[in-house]
């Protein structure tokens, strides 16, 4: 696979990063998170930012993104984790 299944901005530690979703890991800014250690996936609404966070290995990991984007994510993590499980 050449191109990534999903892309996004997301907001990490004051600033704004590229998120992309491969279907064996997650970029997230310089940060490259394996999907197979990934066991949960889930959103926090906050407005028109919504928080997204995934356990990876035991560490949880949250970060904000667009409400729409961050919605569609966490449902292409969950049926990745899920299929990893």
């Amino acid at each position: 696979m050449n191109d990534a299944m999903f892309r996004c901005r997301a907001y990490v530690a004051g600033e704004f990063v590229d998120a992309e979703l491969w279907a064996d890991r997650f970029v997230l800014g310089g940060r490259t998170l394996p999907v197979a250690e990934m066991s949960e996936a889930s959103t926090h609404e906050l407005g028109l930012l919504t928080t997204v966070g995934v356990t990876v290995a035991g560490e949880r990991i949250e970060f904000d993104a667009w409400q729409d984007e961050a919605e569609r994510l966490c449902d292409i993590l969950a049926t990745l984790t899920a299929v990893n499980a």
